[in-house]
């Protein structure tokens, strides 16, 4: 479940790499629409990670709703990898489902073994840092709704589809502006306890692979739908 393990510097995939592995695919999640949901009553209560190591939320975070929501959680993220792409699909239901309860963090994630997650994180700040935060979004949805297509050739013309100008993300690219700022992002969420991509902090508690489900269900869905 595009698990890491070490230090910035050693962070590898779990299983070796090559044409005997199937990478597995990730699972859609069903998740329930209220606290009654029988499957919900049958789990057992999730155990997170207190992450005393979280790195607090600052101005220079990217975040999505209020600053006094109920709710907040962090993911650590790679544009190039199918299940913190389903992270991000499980997220922006929350999003939608409860606007005014829960906030959101985006934090750089790129594993080394993703060819195009470290370039694809420069070119997302790139968009940020020229065109503001709410551009930043978009981009980043745009990544995550195209995990095929991160070539660096294909990065500016992203930027362009959204209406961005891409020369800057072009020029960004080629001379990996922000790279350092990517990366210790990641080497936050290393410090932090993350060893997988299907991970997610919620109220600065670390849930990871098979417990993000329960979590989202018991931590979020029903204690905003009571």
């Amino acid at each position: 479940m595009g698990e890491v393990r070490g230090d910035e510097d050693g962070i590898r995939p779990a299983l070796p790499r090559g044409p005997q592995v199937v990478r597995p695919r990730p699972r859609a999640l069903h998740l329930p629409r209220g606290p009654h949901h029988a499957g919900a009553r049958q789990r057992q209560p999730p155990r997170g990670l207190m992450a005393d190591s979280l790195r607090e939320i600052t101005p220079a975070d990217h975040t999505q709703g209020p600053d006094d929501a109920r709710i907040t959680a962090v993911q650590y993220g790679d544009f190039e990898c199918p299940w913190a792409l389903q992270v991000h699909q499980i997220v922006k239901e929350m999003r939608e489902a409860f606007p005014d309860d829960f906030r959101f963090i985006f934090r750089h994630f790129p594993l080394r073994y993703h060819p195009h997650a470290l370039i694809a994180a420069i070119a997302a700040e790139a968009v940020g840092r020229e065109n503001g935060e709410e551009a930043f979004w978009a981009y980043h949805d745009r990544l995550y709704a195209n995990p095929s297509a991160l070539r660096r050739d294909l990065l500016p013309q992203h930027a362009e589809a959204l209406g961005f100008d891409p020369e800057p993300i072009h020029r960004a690219i080629e001379e990996e502006e922000g790279k350092t700022e990517v990366l210790a992002q990641k080497r936050g969420g290393v410090r932090a306890g993350v060893r997988s991509t299907l991970a997610l902090f919620i109220d600065g508690e670390l849930f990871q692979d098979d417990e993000v489900e329960d979590a989202v269900i018991e931590r979020i869905i029903q204690p905003l739908k009571a």
